[in-house]
């Protein structure tokens, strides 16, 4: 489990992720109770801040596999970086059809 996913891991489910997923995003997966199959990524808005801090898994947030397969990532060492709409209120926004339960 990744460290971003300690302090909700009673919302994580062993669920394997129901399609092709390439090896290296195998780490980054999780299956959140109210968010479904994720991937663990920081959003490039804050790349710069949180490499900047001691804790870069601090910004991790769980993005839809869907999402981050259809538009991309980027890999920086253990953390994958993707561009993603981010409201400093609501957090990322997200289309509702990425979802996967």
């Amino acid at each position: 489990m990744r460290k971003s996913l300690e302090d909700v891991k009673h919302m994580i489910r062993n669920k394997p992720y129901p399609n092709a997923l390439p090896d290296k995003l195998a780490p980054f997966h999780a299956y959140v109770s109210d968010s479904g199959h994720c991937l663990m990524c920081i959003p490039a808005k804050f790349e710069g801040t949180a490499f900047g801090a001691s804790d870069p898994w601090g910004y991790e947030i769980p993005l839809p596999v869907k999402y981050v397969l259809e538009t991309g990532y980027r890999q920086r060492g253990d953390y994958l970086i993707v561009e993603v709409p981010y409201d400093d209120t609501l957090g990322a926004t997200v289309d509702s059809k990425y979802d996967e339960f």
